[in-house]
C-alpha cells in the first residue's frame, strides 16, 4: 500500500482493535494535504448525473485515487473507496 507510510503499524493497531485488545488510545483517522502529491493525475471531471455520482464505478475510483494522491493518511487512517452501488 503506497498511500500510507506507516501501514504495517496501522494494520497492527487495527487488528488489535478488532480483536478487542487494548490499543492504549483510540485509533485516529488523521488526514493532511501532501506537500508533494503522489504521481498520477486522474480525471476528476464532474458526474453527468446524480445517478452516475453513485453508479459510475470507474469515475468514483478515479476521483478517490486522485484524492488519496493529494492527501496523506496519518496515524491509523487508511485510504478506501466505497463503491456503494445500492440495490440492483
Amino acid at each position: 500500500m503506497n498511500f500510507n507510510n506507516n501501514w504495517s503499524q496501522a494494520k497492527q493497531r487495527w487488528s488489535a482493535w478488532w480483536n478487542k485488545e487494548d490499543t492504549g488510545r483510540p485509533l485516529l483517522n488523521v488526514q493532511a494535504f501532501r506537500e508533494i502529491p503522489l504521481g498520477g493525475n486522474y480525471n476528476t471531471s464532474t458526474f453527468s448525473s446524480l445517478q452516475n455520482k453513485y453508479t459510475d464505478a470507474k469515475k468514483i475510483t478515479e476521483n478517490k485515487l486522485n484524492y488519496w494522491s493529494n492527501v496523506e493518511p496519518l496515524a491509523e487512517a487508511m485510504p478506501f473507496v466505497d463503491l456503494n452501488l445500492g440495490k440492483k
